[in-house]
């Protein structure tokens, strides 16, 4: 019977050793989707599928909170700082309304 590629089936092979290598450097970097090897699959006509796993693509991403955003990024912070003065100076000259917008403030709209 003839695959995806006709009679050239070291295409399909090579391909499949490249995706397999492919899975494997990406489980090394451990970015929490599941691309193991057993998950590529080869359809009857549509060649070559990977598929994540289910389970770890239910992952949300987590916002981190006002105040640690103000930690680093907030109006007392650039303060501290020589450079972080020269930021402020710059969004200044710039004419921000908002100077800091990691701010934490303890009152107003986004308290």
């Amino acid at each position: 019977s003839r695959n995806f590629y006709g009679d050239h089936t070291h295409k399909w092979q090579h391909s499949l050793h490249f995706i397999q290598w492919l899975c494997e450097d990406l489980q090394s970097l451990s970015l929490g989707i599941d691309l193991g090897f057993s998950n590529v699959r080869r359809e009857r006509h549509r060649g070559l599928q990977v598929r994540a796993g289910k389970a770890t693509l239910c992952m949300t991403k987590r916002n981190r909170s006002r105040k640690s955003l103000a930690r680093t990024h907030g109006f007392r912070r650039r303060m501290r700082t020589t450079s972080g003065r020269a930021v402020l100076k710059r969004r200044r000259a710039k004419g921000r309304k908002v100077l800091c917008t990691k701010s934490n403030p303890s009152s107003g709209k986004r308290a």
